[in-house]
C-alpha cells in the first residue's frame, strides 16, 4: 500500500479502515493493468475525501497484523456480494488472501430461527463436541466447523433451513463445513 493513502474494507459485516503506514513491510504488487483500472476510482475517492476500497491482499495483511495468529492462520477471504465485502472463513488462501476452494452460501432464516440457531451454536461450542471446532471472532462472527453430519447433530432442528443447507449433497461430501453467523445472517461455507 502506497505511503500516504488509506483504504476501507468490509470484513464479516463490519467496516475496517486501514490507515497509511499500518502495514509497513508490504510492497505494492499490483500489475500495471490493475493499477490503471484502479486509478480513476482512487482519484475520484480522493477528491471526495473517502478512502478507496482495500484489495484482498491489503485486507489479509492488515488482519494478520492486528489479530492473533490462531484467528487468521488457516483462514481466507471469501467475497460476498450481499454484504458487499469479505467473509473471513476457514480454508486455504492464495497469495492475495482469497479462498481457493471455499464456497459460502447465505441461508435465509427468520429472526426467531436465528435466535434459536445462535443458542444451539453456543451450546455446541460450550460442550466442545468432539470433531467440531467453535470460534467466536473479534469481528462479532461465530463459526462452527466440522463434518456436515456432526454439525447437523450439534445444532439439531434450531433452524430447518440451515439443516436443509447442511443436508445438500455438496455439503455432505465436503471435507469440512463451516456454519457462520454474521450479525443476523447465517452462512454455510464448504471446502
Amino acid at each position: 500500500m502506497a505511503q500516504g493513502t488509506s483504504c476501507v474494507t468490509r470484513v464479516n459485516g463490519r467496516d475496517v479502515v486501514v490507515e497509511a503506514g499500518m502495514i509497513r513491510d508490504r510492497q505494492p504488487s499490483l500489475s500495471l493493468r490493475e493499477r490503471m483500472l484502479n486509478w480513476p476510482s482512487q482519484s475520484w475517492n480522493g477528491a471526495w475525501g473517502t478512502p478507496a476500497e482495500c484489495d484482498s491482499e491489503t485486507t489479509i495483511a492488515f488482519l494478520g497484523a492486528v489479530l492473533a495468529i490462531d484467528q487468521i492462520e488457516r483462514y481466507c477471504l471469501s467475497y460476498d456480494a450481499e454484504i458487499a465485502g469479505f467473509l473471513l472463513v476457514p480454508g486455504q488462501r492464495n497469495y492475495r488472501g482469497r479462498c481457493q476452494k471455499t464456497v459460502c452460501d447465505r441461508v435465509n432464516v427468520t429472526a426467531d430461527q436465528t435466535t434459536g440457531f445462535l443458542g444451539a451454536m453456543t451450546r455446541a461450542m460450550l460442550q466442545q463436541q468432539r470433531g467440531l471446532l467453535g470460534l467466536t471472532h473479534s469481528s462479532g462472527a461465530m463459526l462452527l466447523t466440522g463434518q456436515s453430519s456432526l454439525l447437523l447433530d450439534a445444532v439439531g432442528s434450531a433452524a430447518t433451513s440451515v439443516g436443509a443447507a447442511l443436508s445438500t449433497p455438496a455439503a455432505m461430501t465436503a471435507a469440512a463445513v463451516t456454519v457462520m453467523t454474521v450479525g443476523g445472517a447465517v452462512y454455510v461455507c464448504r471446502e
